[in-house]
Order: structure tokens, then sequence, then C-alpha cells
């Protein structure tokens, strides 16, 4: 087709899984999708990389989306109504491809507000990831073009964008690959894979530069309706919601978390149904950042909180790492709760924080099991970091905690607790 024109009729045995799985093709140059359709297969070959064609309402799609030729816009710069794309399986962006999202606003009046007052407390709180455009994709997604859910130039940690975004969620209970081989900026990314940690999600990047998170990552954790203490509400960037997140290839994250913006616990929690996996010797994964330089490749980022308060990795669930470089810079470490029977696994890389502990009591086990690796616990030395004088530098807060070493290295550098 070379516009929005699916003929009208009974389309049912052509968009539905097992019966016709039709394929529709847009061609042609540019125009808008004005008709909220469900389709099956769905394929973009636009006459030329810079044609555009841009969805202005629902679109729901059986199988796969590949973007072949030309640009498929979220939302025109005008629009401040929130658009749907689901894709039940696959999507895939070739080299001449797009996807891209316009700058229409539709947060309305919400914002962040760093002295805790949220102008609409049940927007902020339940739906902190919602007021943007919903991406969804139960499948595999393979970026070989350009995908920019943002049209920020940099990454903004503690405001919401105004100028369009779109929240992409990796859903669905199956193991999938979210690969980036070319410019891939996301805003808000969620891993919803199941109920429990069983299915996996593969990010794999290329290039550092690939792989770049945007959208905000100041606002505190919180338990609205539906989330509970060991499984929160993740108001950050990157949210593992359910199963696990493991990171391959070329990875550089700098910020997890900037504080604790309006309420809540601002570290970074993992909850008891994700796991989160770093599992590549070019994966690094930052805690927090203390300066806007350690933000590689965007020296107007915003946002960036140096003090050391609610920037720590918080753990209900399960930390693992086999390779690559995790730290914690000047935040107040790695803390695992025992009341979710948190797990700590190192096979590999190297674990870099300033302390870490257990907490939480209550009835349930901590444990550490560790086979390789080095876990380097620095308290202040060597660089800035948060202890607790409150906490062992290394220890569990309950007898019942398990701990388990077989290989790998404790390096234990603190000469002098300070709070």
């Amino acid at each position: 087709m070379k516009g929005d024109n699916f003929p009208a009729g009974d389309a049912t045995h052509f968009i539905t899984a097992g019966q016709g799985e039709g394929t529709v093709v847009y061609e042609g140059g540019s125009y808008d999708l004005n008709t909220a359709r469900t389709f099956f297969d769905v394929e973009v070959n636009l006459a030329a990389g810079v044609n555009i064609i841009t969805q202005l309402a629902d679109y729901t799609i059986n199988g796969s989306l590949t973007v072949n030729t030309g640009v498929f816009k979220i939302n025109n710069d005008a629009s401040t109504t929130i658009l749907n794309l689901i894709v039940a399986k696959d999507v895939l962006i070739e080299s001449a491809g797009s996807i891209i999202v316009g700058t229409g606003n539709t947060i309305g009046s919400h914002f962040i507000d760093s002295d805790g007052i949220a102008p609409d407390n049940s927007v902020i709180n339940v739906n902190f990831h919602s007021i943007f455009h919903q991406f969804k994709i139960s499948g595999n997604f393979i970026n070989n073009g350009i995908v920019k859910l943002t049209n920020l130039t940099a990454p903004d940690y503690n405001s919401f964008a105004t100028n369009g975004a779109v929240t992409l969620t990796m859903t669905g209970a199956s193991n999938n690959n979210l690969t980036l081989n070319n410019t891939s900026w996301f805003y808000n990314l969620i891993i919803d894979k199941g109920s429990d940690r069983t299915y996996v999600l593969d990010l794999y990047s290329a290039n550092t530069a690939h792989f770049v998170l945007f959208g905000p990552n100041s606002v505190g954790r919180d338990i609205p309706s539906g989330y509970t203490s060991s499984n929160p509400q993740v108001r950050k960037a990157l949210f593992v919601k359910n199963g696990t997140l493991k990171l391959t290839g070329n990875i550089l994250i700098p910020s997890l978390s900037e504080g604790s913006d309006v309420n809540g616990n601002g570290d970074y929690a993992v909850g008891q149904n994700a796991r989160f996996w770093i599992a590549g010797s070019n994966v690094s994964v930052y805690t927090t950042a203390s300066d806007v330089s350690q933000i590689t490749g965007f020296p107007l980022a915003d946002g960036v909180n140096a003090a050391s308060t609610n920037q720590a990795m918080s753990v209900y669930g399960e930390y693992k790492i086999t390779d690559g470089f995790f730290g914690t810079r000047n935040s107040a470490g790695f803390i695992f709760w025992a009341a979710a029977d948190a797990q700590v696994k190192i096979d590999g890389g190297v674990s870099n924080v300033s302390q870490f502990r257990s907490a939480g009591g209550g009835s349930g086990v901590a444990s550490y099991i560790q086979t390789a690796g080095q876990l380097i616990v620095r308290g202040n030395q060597t660089e800035a970091g948060e202890v607790s004088s409150a906490y062992p530098l290394f220890g569990f807060d309950d007898a019942t905690g398990v701990f388990n070493m077989s290989g790998g290295e404790i390096l234990l550098r603190d000469i002098a607790v300070t709070s």
C-alpha cells in the first residue's frame, strides 16, 4: 500500500495467527497512518530512507514488524495522545530503516519535583513509565539501522521529557534477544519476561555508543497496587520487572540511579522476580555517576547528583556477574535483602563497591555464592564511597545468611569506617 488505505471488510483470517497470517507492506513516499489497525506482519519498504510514515493511531501487530527502508515515526510533532505499538513477535530494523518518535508532548502537566512534592502523586507513583508512548515487543528486537525513542540530545536524569518519548517494554514468557548493531537511543526500557527470573532477555550492543538510556532515574521506588516491598515499582529509565536481563557485547551504563526525588528509596532496586546479569568482558555498569564527565559522549547530561545518598544497588532478587565490571562509585554500595531471599552470584568479572552488606532481616535467607572473579570492597579508599558505621564493611545482617565461596577473590581495602 502507498497510503493508509487498507480495504474495509472482515480481515480476521488475514490478521490471525495460524490462519492467513497476511503481510501488509507500506510503500511509496511519506504519509500518515490515521486509523487504528490490527495486522499480522507489517513491512515498511518506502521509496527512500528519508520517507516517513507517521503512526497516529494504535497498532497491534500479531506477527512481526520489519522496517527495510524509510522511517516509521511514532506520533507527529503536535499530538498529545499516547499511542500504543504492540508487536507479538519480532521487530527488525534494517540498515536503511529507522524508528523515531515525534515531538508531541504526552506528559501533560506532570513533572518530577526534586523537593518531594508531586503535582499528581497517582500519576508519578503508578504511571511513571506510562505517560509516554508504549512500544511492546514479545519477540526479538534487532536494530541494524537507527532507533531513537527520544528527542533529547543528552540524558536528563531528573526531569520528564516534554518533546516526545517512548517506553519500550520487552515482554512475553520466552527467551529473547535485544540486538543493537547501530544507534539505539532508548528513553525508558522495561524487561517484563514472564512472572519470575526464568526467561532471559539477552541485550547485546556491538558498540558502547549504540545503547544509551536517556530517561529519568532520580525517583525512588514505590509499592502501588500490584507491587510489593520485595517487588517494587522501580521508577527508573531501566526497570527489570520480571525475568532476567543479561548484558553482553559492548555496553556502558554510567548511571542507574541519581537519587531519590519525590518519594521512596532511590537506590536502584532489583526485585525478587528479577535477575540482573552482567555477562560480557566489555560490559561496565555503574549504579550512579558522581560527575557529568562520567556520562561518556554527553557532556550536557542533566541531573547528575554528586551526593551519595540513595544511589546504591539494592537487590531483592538476584545479582549475577560472569564477566565484565560493576561499580557503585560514591554511593552506599551493594545491599541485598534477606527478607526477599536475595542472591548474589559472582562467577567472574570485577565488582567494585564501597560497602557490601545484607539488610532487612525477616524470615528469608540471603545468599552469597562466589566461584570466580573478584569482589573489591573498598570503603572510602581509592575513590569516594559512602560507608555506614552501623554495618560491617562486608557482612550479613542475619546469622542465617549463606556464604559459599569456592573460588575467586574478596579484597577488603578500607582502613577507617566513616559515615
